[in-house]
């Protein structure tokens, strides 16, 4: 028996629901008390879409005993826009919550782990942080190409002269050409574009910081240097 009587004042998480049978009257089964616990991660600069998971650990109790039950945390898989997911813990118990973004890659764990206890009055906030851009957007312009924008080759380097990324200028859907460069850390790149021929050559040269964030545009202009006039026989 538990000895409490009517009117007395103990400790929530110390609250027990008692369950009895016809046949085990003599034996109460003491069962914990649960309640379903919010979860919601928090990037700094959110994605325009994503997925991440949050991981809750079990680290003891709060309570005066260890209340009864399943003490077991879990893994929760959430997804843009709000990133949110909701699990079912046992009340009285001490937790921690650690959690990241996994797609787009780019983001790490912000004062982590994140320490709560059931019952829980808020929902957890599990906050991470952006590290990288997530796209860099190279426009190339030619500014005497008379057949207008063309699609060339793009190379993007960091203040150390290492080629990070490189590829081909492709049409846009509002007929510009542009080429993208992923998951870049913040820094100092030099963004060159070039393409040679015997109809003659463009190239071109910016260097500028890249911050993190979703999205930077930038633009290289593109000169045309017609090629030499043959020479006489």
């Amino acid at each position: 028996q538990s000895g409490l009587k009517a009117g007395m004042v103990i400790p929530l998480g110390d609250v027990k629901t008692v369950e009895t049978q016809e046949d085990l009257k003599a034996n109460p089964i003491i069962l914990g008390l649960f309640e379903d616990v919010t979860f919601t991660l928090a990037p700094d600069i959110a994605p325009p879409s994503g997925m991440g998971t949050v991981t809750i650990k079990n680290v003891g109790f709060w309570t005066t005993v260890a209340p009864p039950g399943p003490s077991s945390g879990g893994t929760l898989s959430l997804s843009s826009p709000n990133y949110t997911g909701t699990l079912k813990l046992a009340k009285g118990f001490k937790w921690e919550v650690t959690g990241n973004l996994q797609d787009p890659p780019g983001y790490q764990p912000l004062n982590q782990p994140i320490p709560f206890q059931s019952p829980a009055m808020n929902a957890v906030q599990i906050p991470v942080t952006l590290t990288v851009l997530l796209q860099l957007q190279v426009f190339t312009d030619s500014d005497a190409n008379p057949k207008g924008p063309i699609g060339i080759n793009v190379q993007v380097k960091n203040a150390a002269g290492q080629l990070i990324a490189g590829g081909m200028s492709v049409k846009q859907d509002d007929g510009k050409y542009a080429f993208s460069a992923v998951f870049l850390p913040p820094g100092i790149y030099t963004i060159t574009a070039s393409q040679g021929g015997t109809s003659g050559k463009w190239d071109g040269s910016v260097t500028i910081p890249v911050k993190r964030g979703i999205l930077q545009p930038t633009s290289v202009p593109v000169t045309y240097t017609a090629p030499p006039p043959p020479k006489n026989p």
